[in-house]
């Protein structure tokens, strides 16, 4: 497995979205920042390695009691007798959950046990 950071094209930032193109601070109902920030990158940067190695697998640490709707989407695409689900938009790219049945306390215990350093921002 390897991890890689994406991150959005500089004139795509929050900061440049917010201060120097005007937008809005982000709401419930208007949530530029999810698509423009997150979604796109992620997308741009699967696609490219759908091209290079036909096809990949995506971890996501998305979990099903994070609400309703994300417990139905995990759900409406798990291939049957699979750990994996289809990619909701993007064709040969695979998502892996593992801990798509995990409570928020597992997550919590976990991270307690890893002794992660945490760095104060300025």
């Amino acid at each position: 497995i390897t991890c890689h950071k994406v991150v959005p094209l500089a004139d795509q930032t929050f900061w440049t979205s917010l201060l120097g193109k005007g937008y809005p601070a982000p709401t419930r109902s208007f949530r530029w920042c999810t698509e423009r920030m997150k979604i796109d990158p992620v997308s741009d940067f699967i696609k490219s390695k759908v091209s290079q190695f036909d096809e990949v697998i995506v971890v996501l640490g998305s979990r099903s009691q994070e609400s309703a709707s994300r417990a139905q989407v995990i759900a409406k695409h798990k291939i049957d007798g699979s750990r994996l689900a289809r990619h909701t938009t993007l064709s040969n790219a695979f998502i892996y959950t593992p801990i798509d049945t995990w409570a928020v306390d597992d997550v919590w215990k976990i991270l307690r046990l890893c002794h992660l350093e945490t760095k104060q921002t300025p």
